[in-house]
């Protein structure tokens, strides 16, 4: 009667394509087949170990006549090693123990899904905006105090020339920033201080600054010309400007207009408005409208 032996009758290797686990029994060593998660060819056989280095270090003599001795090499500190709950997980599947960086099961051979890296490590770059985090993070890789500080004052600086050249490079800048007098008012209000300030008095945004009556050279056309005025920091839509039409009596017989689509702010609009009464001899301006 044989004794019994503690060799497992089944081996146990991985996919040369897929990296999937494989277990076939010992007498199929060496044997070519397909394998059962990906399909593809793989010869079944075990890893070879890999030769492990011996390294053997010599007794340090001292130093000769009239030598010094150098300093050790400074050491790196080692990194408290992760508890064994953060370096192994369960299977969804069949519940045995997987790495945790694993992508298959060993035991059924199912993928297992990602690992999700939870918030406060994706943000951890942010702490090092605050110098004292910084600090305590390069003075844990052994960097210079004078590295680090001149890592830091670089980045800065390059902050510093980044908002420079923003707010030099873009001309609508200080028009978005700057308040209208209206609320800068209702703001000093609130907090009790619009007792010391007066605010100008507002005129219309858009104006009519001048019109003439002129009749077209080689026509009978008659228009009356001039220009309006957009004295606000906002650009204005549709614009309209109408005149009322005056016979020589001095009555009404009619009203012209003209429009535009868009007056930009701190421009001008030269307008032409034709006059449709040949019995009109003057206009009188009856406004300007638009829309912000």
């Amino acid at each position: 009667m044989s004794e019994p032996t503690n060799e497992p009758t089944e081996l146990k290797c991985e996919c040369a394509h897929c990296g999937g686990h494989i277990l076939y029994p010992r007498v199929a060593e060496g044997v070519a087949a397909g394998c059962p998660h990906c399909g593809q060819e793989t010869v079944l056989a075990q890893p070879k170990p890999k030769p492990t280095r011996v390294f053997s270090v010599k007794p340090r003599s001292g130093p000769p006549d009239g030598g010094r001795t150098l300093p050790p090499p400074p050491q790196r500190r080692q990194r408290a090693a992760a508890p064994d709950g953060e370096e192994a997980r369960s299977c969804p599947k069949c519940g045995a123990t997987v790495k945790a960086d694993a992508v298959l099961c060993i035991q059924c051979g199912t993928r297992l899904p990602k690992v999700k890296v939870p918030w406060k490590q994706r943000l951890a770059w942010v702490r090092h905006l605050n110098p004292l985090h910084l600090w305590r993070w390069a003075r844990g890789r052994e960097w210079p105090p004078k590295h680090i500080l001149f890592r830091y004052a670089g980045l800065m600086v390059c902050g510093a020339l980044l908002i420079v050249m923003y707010l030099q490079w873009s001309g609508s800048v200080r028009s978005r920033l700057q308040l209208p007098l209206e609320v800068k008012f209702k703001i000093l209000e609130k907090f009790g201080l619009a007792k010391k300030i007066t605010l100008p008095p507002s005129g219309p945004d858009l104006e009519i600054k001048s019109h003439v009556w002129e009749k077209a050279k080689g026509s009978n056309f008659t228009f009356v010309k001039g220009t309006v005025a957009n004295h606000s920091a906002y650009r204005y839509f549709a614009v309209k400007v109408e005149f009322e039409l005056l016979n020589s009596k001095g009555e009404p017989i009619g009203v012209g207009s003209d429009y535009i689509a868009v007056i930009e702010p701190k421009k001008t609009w030269a307008f032409k408005v034709l006059v449709n009464d040949s019995d009109a001899v003057k206009a009188k301006p009856l406004g300007v409208d638009g829309r912000r």
